[in-house]
């Protein structure tokens, strides 16, 4: 969208430089003219904003946050965010994916998220947010489509995502740390035609430690043991002396929903839908989006 270009600044959305072939470009879909809207919440701040002709962050809603982004050259690699109280939010844990479409094979990289890194708050200080390394988490066939043309023949193309998911780790703050333990997870909850990778976490245990680096309390977090996907069943409290309190325990609705073509365990999230969404009992359907079949034609820009 305007000045956005991935991660980048887009030098051709300059009001005073935007030339003939990007506004071509733009006519037959081939370049991007939307602004892209960007979307951020860290309690108690929300909202979002885009970039405008100018160049300018633009709020969405009137409000006294500022917005600012962070760059390396003319990357993004983060945004900071002013509270109206002086409170620094900055966003730069960044979380990224691939893709491709069609029956190109070059995969294309970008970031999806930029997450919470770090509060300077004028009353209580620094507080640091730590994250794991990006890694594989999710792999994605999304949809398929056969194009006929009278001179190609049928040409089959597919969409392709790769998701490198960051978890978080630790929260340091003035009095202490925040430490959270996970699990890989090992059910399988997606349709067939789209994987977990074992790299995907579930949060297991929730550790405060004091400043002098002394536990004071940890929350242990039980999930329910099978192939579906992770029911939450317990939360214990245990203190410094590693007392508990009775758990908080979960119990769930036990009717089993109509079996899917990969499993009754999956068949919440089964592929068994028509094209409105609604159960049909078909076994046959492989991907979420119905395959699409048209006319391959040249366009011509008059």
């Amino acid at each position: 969208g305007f000045y956005h270009d991935l991660e980048r600044f887009n030098s051709e959305y300059s009001a005073n430089t935007l030339t003939y072939g990007f506004a071509e470009a733009m006519t037959t879909r081939s370049a991007d003219g939307e602004p892209d809207l960007f979307s951020f919440n860290a309690n108690p701040i929300s909202g979002s904003f885009f970039f405008g002709h100018d160049g300018q962050i633009h709020l969405s809603s009137k409000s006294d946050i500022k917005v600012e982004v962070i760059l390396s050259g003319t990357t993004f690699i983060g945004w900071k965010i002013t509270s109206d109280d002086g409170t620094i939010y900055t966003f730069a844990a960044v979380e990224e994916s691939e893709s491709k479409i069609g029956h190109d094979n070059t995969l294309m990289g970008f970031t999806t998220s930029w997450y919470l890194s770090q509060i300077q708050s004028p009353a209580y200080g620094s507080i640091a947010f730590n994250y794991t390394a990006p890694t594989l988490t999710r792999y994605q066939e999304s949809s398929s489509a056969k194009y006929y043309s009278t001179n190609s023949g049928t040409i089959t193309l597919s969409n392709l995502t790769q998701h490198y998911g960051i978890f978080l780790q630790s929260i340091d703050f003035l009095n202490g740390q925040i430490v959270f333990e996970t699990a890989s997870r090992t059910d399988n909850y997606l349709p067939a035609n789209r994987t977990i990778a074992a790299n995907d976490k579930k949060l297991t245990g929730i550790l405060l430690y004091d400043k002098q680096n002394v536990l004071t309390k940890k929350w242990l977090i039980s999930y329910a043991s099978n192939r579906a996907r992770p029911k939450l069943t317990s939360v214990q409290l245990f203190d410094a002396n590693n007392q508990s309190i009775p758990p908080y325990t979960f119990t769930y609705n036990s009717m089993t929903f109509p079996e899917s073509q990969i499993g009754s365990y999956n068949s919440y999230n089964t592929g068994s839908i028509d094209y409105w969404g609604f159960y049909n009992g078909s076994f046959s359907n492989k991907h979420d989006i119905p395959i699409v079949c048209f006319i391959l034609c040249k366009l011509s820009l008059y």
